[in-house]
């Protein structure tokens, strides 16, 4: 067999191939052929596609009109000159090419005659047969009689013919390829078909009496080439994705891992594309489906599903609110997000934050809703406050109003505290415009405002006095904020307790930024929900991480004072860092310098020195002997939780080797969470829990012995033979799921959910959140519109330094002294009349000189 092409082998008007070229391997082509078809006028004498001619020397020379027989079908479908190395490559006596699956000589065929228990035994017969045979399947017609099915067909998949598409419109007035549109030339769709009207098939017919069937037909030729055995993956029976593969793309999903990224990972996982089932567009296809299930159905499915583990899940508490059919809040949370709950809260949208014994951000509440005006507000901290059962003593929020009179009539007994850095944030474009550029007014006002040592009466005297020094009286912000100081200052929360742990909502933020990380904006209520508990279970699990290494490894000491030892045993170990640090100071930096007794109270100064053992800190510290009550005029102990560096000092010096037990914070304390929340029953309920416990039990057994063998292909062998047995059997035993005909099955048994009967409450609306279209601010405005250097026009000009103005050096290499004005000269004499000078280590931390 040859196959002559006439772009290549004659002349087709662009290039023309010497005759002495074409070799058939058994002899030359004669020249009547050559001469019949180079004398044809009309291309579609020869065909568009392949001429194929029978080579037989032995009888007569093909004649043109012999040729001409071959139908233009065959002629498109007939293979080339590497068919004839085929395997698979049959060519009939007539010349028609036939491809016929090569399968070894162990391997079993169909056959006539052949009796199954059930149609799908023999369809999946077909199939196996399909797969080693590199060529796709599927179910065809059907034949009854009197309402029964008595035969069915099992088709190639390319059988079939290409259906002629049929496109007229009577209300156009021209139906022609150079239609327009708007102007613009309409683009037809380009389409492709991959039916070439094979014959491969088997029919199947019903024994009557019996569920049993019997092949009755079976065609084995095809008239279109097999797969290529390097590209099976892509064949139809390997496209289709099995549940193992339905649980990859849902998991990855929880993480925020879409399904294209998630085949990525897959074939890394793998180890090449052609061991993962189906492409990146099935697992887009199935991702698709998955929407589609949920639909108008998941405000419905979200509540039923809450609702449902609110019976099953110890002390789990579950509010909603449906408004004219819509859901429109939520707000839910465990047992163990109740334990979490601290001594102070930190209000934003969702979720509610705040911090751990191990001082890591943790979540003790969270609510949905679909707007954020006052009365969504006030129904969320309702919720909140029937789950707690108390008001928390302090909220620390941002300047929302609607936010703020709803913490102040839900929460009348907390002290609500305004965040400090979405105040700072507005000093540019507020103030530092109407200033000079050399001006040090940011740096005196942070100063300032984050002094956490100084009383209210003392900030107000330097805050006037600032303001008179840069002339800013008529500054309105600056008005309007010292008119809110007793929200904002910390000197106005010093007998808050915790009050220093945070004054701004980061560590909000940083909990936002976190459950972005394993969720978006698309996803819907009951994704959602599956994302924000897969957050929670990574927050869970750095907190079992941390607590397990508090309680199996020991930190190195600095001293060896036997109060260190102590704290040790008592604290977590990143709150014992803290407290190690004071006790390190109490030791190295502090000494008393007088005391006196009065009955059983004594009163001891204690002052503390810096690395040049210059005097920086005095503080009285007042010792009850005979209750024990100790207490520190720097507040450290009411901010923190944990003893200051005075008190270890006075400690030291009377010889108590142990910290008292009345200032030992349960909350930053070893094992404060109870250690049966750590059970998942405590979150998902208990059925859950053993299932996915032996599941992953199985994969990681399977892994072991492929990696104990990975070497040995003997082994390899006999162990996939065992697990293709034993699937088999299960296979043989257990009921076989039917995923193409019951999806809703396949994503109720994912997402956790039940199909509702029917839909009462509906999905709210879309709307949008305050911010999400805010307006630059000018700071903002001028940063965005700044040129880069590179491109002025202008020449760089050298900067003078803002202290003494001279070129060559900035002002934090100045070394000249600058003369201070009248106003300055006040500030400094106000600041000499306080009788204690503390230095704000949390200012000095911000500002990059922590010591």
């Amino acid at each position: 067999m040859v196959l002559i092409d006439d772009h290549d082998m004659l002349d087709t008007g662009e290039c023309s191939i010497p005759r002495d070229v074409i070799d058939t391997g058994e002899g030359s082509i004669p020249n009547d052929v050559f001469d019949a078809v180079e004398g044809s006028n009309t291309r579609t004498d020869i065909g568009v596609a392949c001429l194929l001619i029978n080579l037989n020397f032995t009888r007569t020379t093909a004649s043109f009109a012999d040729i001409s027989k071959i139908s233009a079908h065959e002629t498109n479908i007939g293979g080339n000159e590497s068919d004839r190395h085929d395997p698979d490559f049959r060519p009939s006596p007539k010349g028609t090419p036939y491809w016929v699956p090569y399968l070894p000589e162990d391997e079993k065929k169909p056959e006539i005659g052949d009796i199954f228990d059930t149609f799908d035994q023999g369809y999946d017969m077909y199939k196996a047969y399909a797969e080693k045979g590199r060529f796709n399947v599927r179910k065809s017609g059907q034949k009854s009689y009197k309402g029964k099915v008595t035969h069915k067909y099992v088709l190639c998949n390319k059988a079939g013919k290409v259906r002629d598409k049929f496109d007229k419109n009577t209300l156009k007035e021209c139906d022609n390829e150079n239609e327009k549109k708007d102007g613009k030339r309409k683009r037809k769709r380009k389409t492709k078909s991959s039916v070439t009207n094979c014959p491969a098939k088997i029919g199947l017919k019903a024994i009557r009496g019996t569920d049993s069937w019997k092949i009755f037909d079976f065609v084995e030729n095809h008239n279109h080439p097999l797969l290529n055995e390097n590209n099976m993956d892509l064949s139809r029976a390997r496209r289709q994705l099995h549940f193992g593969d339905y649980i990859f793309i849902h998991r990855a999903s929880l993480s925020n891992i879409g399904p294209t990224i998630a085949h990525r990972l897959k074939v890394a996982l793998m180890g090449g594309y052609d061991k993962v089932r189906g492409t990146p567009v099935d697992y887009r296809n199935f991702k698709r489906a998955v929407n589609l299930f949920i639909g108008d159905r998941d405000a419905q499915m979200i509540v039923d599903k809450m609702i449902n583990r609110q019976l099953h899940v110890p002390k789990f508490s579950f509010e909603y609110h449906v408004f004219h059919d819509e859901l429109v809040s939520m707000f839910w949370a465990d047992e163990t997000m109740k334990c979490n709950s601290p001594v102070w809260y930190d209000f934003v949208f969702v979720p509610f934050t705040g911090i751990d014994h191990n001082q890591k951000c943790v979540t003790f509440g969270a609510a949905l809703l679909s707007d954020e005006t006052e009365e969504s507000y006030i129904w969320m901290l309702e919720a909140f406050l029937k789950v707690h059962q108390k008001q928390p003593p302090l909220a620390l929020t941002d300047q929302d109003a609607a936010l703020r009179n709803a913490v102040v009539k839900i929460f009348p007994d907390s002290k609500h505290r305004l965040c400090m850095w979405h105040i700072t944030q507005k000093l540019p474009g507020k103030v530092l415009g109407d200033l000079e550029a050399d001006s040090d007014f940011r740096k005196e006002f942070h100063k300032l405002i984050w002094n956490v040592y100084i009383s209210p009466e003392v900030f107000e005297k330097r805050w006037n006095a600032l303001i008179n020094s840069y002339n800013l009286q008529d500054n309105k912000w600056l008005s309007d904020m010292y008119a809110i100081r007793d929200r904002w200052i910390p000197g106005y929360f010093k007998e808050y307790p915790m009050c220093g742990l945070m004054k701004t909502t980061s560590r909000s933020e940083s909990s936002n930024a976190f459950f972005q990380i394993y969720s978006h904006k698309g996803n819907t209520f009951v994704q959602f929900m599956l994302c924000f508990e897969s957050a929670m279970e990574k927050q869970r699990y750095t907190h079992r991480v941390m607590d397990n290494t508090t309680n199996s490894s020991t930190p190195s000491m600095i001293t060896k004072l036997p109060i260190e030892r102590h704290a040790c045993d008592v604290y977590t170990h990143s709150i014992f860092r803290e407290v190690q640090h004071e006790i390190h100071k109490g030791l190295y930096a502090c000494a008393q310098i007088s005391s006196h007794t009065e009955g059983d109270v004594e009163t001891c100064v204690i002052q503390q020195r810096d690395k040049r053992s210059k005097p920086l800190i005095k503080a009285t510290v007042i010792f009850n002997h005979l209750d024990g009550s100790i207490n520190c005029s720097c507040g450290h102990y009411t901010r923190h939780g944990y003893l200051c560096r005075h008190i270890f000092c006075l400690l030291r010096i009377h010889d108590i080797v142990r910290i008292p037990e009345p200032y030992i914070n349960r909350r930053w304390t070893k094992n404060s969470i109870p250690p049966h929340l750590l059970d998942n029953r405590h979150r998902y309920g208990p059925c859950i829990e053993e299932t996915d416990r032996l599941s992953s039990e199985v994969h990681a057994t399977i892994e072991d012995c492929v990696g104990l063998i990975r070497n040995d292909t003997d082994k390899l062998n006999q162990f996939l033979t065992t697990v293709k047995a034993l699937k088999k059997q299960l296979e043989d035993e257990m009921p076989k799921p039917d995923y193409a005909h019951n999806k809703e099955g396949l994503f109720s048994d994912l997402l956790g959910v039940t199909v509702p009967d029917r839909v009462v409450i509906n999905n709210p609306k879309k709307s949008s959140n305050k911010g999400s279209k805010r307006r630059k601010s000018t700071a903002e405005e001028v940063k965005t519109n700044k040129k880069p250097r590179t491109t002025r026009k202008v020449p760089f000009k050298r900067r003078a330094c803002g202290k003494c103005g001279v070129l060559g050096h900035n002002r934090r290499k100045c070394t000249g002294k600058k003369v201070m004005n009248k106003d300055e000269v006040q500030v400094q004499e106000v600041e000499k009349e306080d009788d204690v000078q503390f230095v704000d280590e949390e200012y000095e931390r911000l500002k990059g000189y922590c010591k």
